[in-house]
């Protein structure tokens, strides 16, 4: 599910008739031994659950889109580079952002003052 269709749902709920119907539950994100038990349960290889697991964490759109057909870690590599890039368009010109965002991409921890920028 992309960000925006779960704000659009979200809105649906709590603008709707459907708050009073039902129960809506926000899942943006799977912890790592959920992820592989779902990517197992998808046919995925032990060494693409791993890699797919270390690389992406337990995003489920991401998730749902190595389970389809394909080469898992190409789907990976691939969507990373399309993040990466939309990010970096997203803070073209703030220099602040962008070496940090590179820091932590390199798996440097950041200092708590750093990540509220």
């Amino acid at each position: 599910m992309m960000i925006s269709d779960a704000f659009f749902i979200e809105e649906v709920y709590t603008s709707s008739s459907l708050k009073n119907t039902s129960i809506y539950y926000l899942v943006d994100y799977f912890d790592d031994e959920i992820a592989r038990k779902i990517l197992i349960e998808e046919g995925l290889s032990k060494e693409d659950v791993e890699y797919v697991v270390n690389m992406a964490g337990g995003v489920p759109w991401i998730m749902a889109e190595v389970t389809s057909n394909g080469d898992p870690k190409e789907k990976v590599r691939m969507l990373y580079k399309q993040t990466s890039s939309k990010v970096f368009e997203a803070i073209r010109g703030r220099e602040d952002l962008k070496k940090l965002l590179k820091r932590a991409l390199n798996g440097e921890n950041l200092y708590y003052e750093e990540r509220d920028i």
